[in-house]
């Protein structure tokens, strides 16, 4: 039960997080970007964030063992977290890829909140 309310609070953290690669990627076009004072600072404090909550996800999912969540739903939503807080300062990245990505983010760490 313990890790039930952890991890609500760390998908929470991560909704927030991924709202905010949208917003970056939306106006990734205005300005340059500086690699070591803008984009390496973000990259590092979402992959902390994501560590955290990937391993607390799978422990939860040991414990409770949700229907409609599994491991690899959780690995591949730390994997696009991860892609997407690089992607999310490029401005090369395909807008419809990278909303699809986002979606799916979203969709995996809804549906943890609504278990």
């Amino acid at each position: 039960m313990k890790h039930t309310e952890e991890l609500l609070e760390l998908t929470a953290q991560l909704l927030a997080w991924n709202e905010r690669t949208m917003q970056i990627f939306q106006k990734r076009t205005e300005r340059e970007t500086d690699f070591y004072t803008e984009v390496k600072p973000f990259v590092e404090k979402l992959d902390a964030a994501a560590e955290k909550w990937k391993e607390t996800a799978e422990l939860w999912i040991s414990e409770e063992k949700p229907k409609y969540i599994h491991s690899v739903q959780i690995q591949q939503t730390y994997d696009n977290l991860q892609r997407s807080a690089v992607e999310c300062f490029m401005p090369q990245t395909k807008e419809k890829r990278f909303n699809e990505t986002h979606q799916a983010i979203e969709y995996v760490l809804n549906s943890i909140l609504e278990f």
